[in-house]
């Protein structure tokens, strides 16, 4: 059962440990992210059962490892590109949700060198801004996803819509007179649904 309380808290110690704490709005979109991603770790047994109890909250890759022969610490799977072609690949798997939660937060709000195509540092500064589609798209600039913006974009939006209501919060969004926490509703949530087309992981998770 999807636990929106606990993905928050644990989400909240991991940016806490590696930034030092975190706006709303990062908060939000992080927590929107890994719903979309894989239902906070959760989605694996419907679609990929070697990965079920993988912890992985954002499909993220074990770059090292060569497929089908995956390392200790991932899981066998598969995803697609952009192109919709199916591919063999590692998904990286957790000993805990506190490990778990800080590797997504690093992926997703740090990536690679800065100023290098991997770089997510701008994803962060877009969602603590409460720029949504700011954030997404410099998500999609440095290769974190393959699927076309937009429709990531609208599933990330019905993921916060969700978390909004259930943690009894605003959902946080920027207009062009700055932040509007706007009132909270369910708009249904749409999951990504992990390797079956809806995701393409490209090398921008591996970055390190």
């Amino acid at each position: 059962m999807t636990d929106h309380v606990a993905a928050r808290e644990a989400l909240a110690a991991a940016m806490q440990k590696r930034f030092g704490g975190a706006s709303p709005g990062e908060l939000q979109f992080a927590q929107s992210v890994a719903l979309s991603e894989s239902d906070y770790g959760e989605g694996w047994a419907k679609v990929q059962p070697n990965c079920a109890d993988s912890l992985n909250l954002g499909a993220i890759h074990a770059p090292h490892d060569d497929p089908p022969e995956c390392g200790p610490r991932s899981c066998f799977g598969f995803d697609t590109n952009p192109q919709g072609q199916r591919y063999d690949t590692c998904f990286r798997t957790y000993e805990n949700l506190t490990e778990a939660w800080e590797d997504f937060i690093r992926i997703l709000y740090v990536g690679g060198a800065k100023g290098g195509q991997f770089d997510r540092r701008p994803v962060r500064m877009a969602a603590r801004a409460g720029d949504i589609e700011g954030a997404v798209y410099a998500m999609h600039r440095s290769k974190y996803f393959g699927l076309a913006p937009d429709k990531y974009l609208a599933s990330v939006r019905r993921s916060q819509a969700s978390i909004a209501r259930a943690l009894n919060e605003p959902i946080v969004s920027r207009t062009a007179g700055g932040i509007v926490r706007s009132g909270t509703g369910v708009l249904g949530l749409g999951i990504l649904v992990i390797g079956m087309g809806a995701i393409a992981i490209t090398a921008g998770r591996k970055a390190r």
